[in-house]
């Protein structure tokens, strides 16, 4: 069984003005024109926030990203996706590892609890 990996692209909430660049005045004020056109345009990916989840076997992990630009569908694909499953990957397997920790910690905790409620079964309470 694969990792399941989930994919959200939602709109930034953070506004393009002044946020997407950061080379010189003309650069910025291009950048900025051509966001507005692309997103009048109903390219989301234009000025978006991502989020990749990871799944397997219950658990999970996520990576997400704000302020991303991107020509489309393809170019995030390319430029920002391989780098963000790599993250949400990662982030699943300390998931795991953290379950596993706590789980230990609880196994050791079993036979003094068993212990306590032996000695409250034989008091009577």
């Amino acid at each position: 069984m694969p990792v399941t990996y989930e994919v959200t692209i939602e709109p930034e909430e953070s506004d393009f003005r002044g946020n997407c660049s950061a080379i010189d005045e003309v650069t910025d004020r291009e950048t900025e024109a051509w966001i507005a056109k692309e997103l009048a345009g109903g390219n989301e990916y234009a000025w978006c926030w991502a989020k990749v989840t990871a799944w397997f076997e219950g658990f999970e992990g996520a990576d997400s990203l704000g302020a991303i630009s991107c020509k489309g569908g393809a170019d995030f694909e390319e430029h920002f996706l391989p780098e963000m499953k790599r993250n949400a990957r990662a982030n699943l397997i300390a998931e795991v590892e953290g379950a596993l920790t706590n789980a230990r910690a609880t196994v050791k905790r079993i036979p003094g609890i068993l212990a306590k409620l032996d000695k409250i079964k034989e008091e009577g309470g």
